[in-house]
């Protein structure tokens, strides 16, 4: 087989740094975006305005605090209401339900924290109360 053969057949245009296009061309010769010049900047243009980030029209109603499991509770039902609706974006959901998960662990956190210093404490008491208690010698 001759070189010319194995060689694959390439887009007859240049890219704009001035080598050949790679792509794989059509029936004119051309692959499809150079055939369509003005398809790549419009494909550019609406997967752009997909990934705006823009601030809501409306106000948003404020989070309620999040230093109870009460709190936590009520930020994610509202999160899934939104996703349902199609008023929030799935990823961004998921990313602040790794927030709140984080929320969650921390109050636990601070829920055995306060727990083991109040067993301390009361370590602390009946090793005074023990040591303060009379003695009784036991007799036969």
């Amino acid at each position: 087989m001759s070189k010319n053969m194995q060689k694959k057949a390439r887009c007859q245009a240049k890219t704009k740094a001035g080598k050949p296009c790679p792509t794989a061309p059509m029936a004119g010769g051309l692959c499809h975006f150079h055939a369509n010049p003005r398809l790549a900047s419009e494909l550019g243009r609406k997967g752009g305005s997909r990934n705006r980030h823009t601030t809501p029209a409306e106000p948003v109603a404020p989070l309620p605090k999040l230093d109870s499991l009460t709190g936590l509770r009520e930020v994610n039902y509202r999160l899934i209401q939104e996703v349902y609706a199609g008023e929030l974006d799935p990823q961004r959901a998921k990313g602040i339900a790794a927030l709140l998960s984080l929320q969650t662990r921390l109050i636990d956190f601070e829920g055995l924290e306060t727990r083991v210093e109040m067993l301390e404490a009361s370590h602390e008491e009946s090793k005074g109360f023990l040591r303060d208690a009379p003695r009784h010698s036991r007799q036969n």
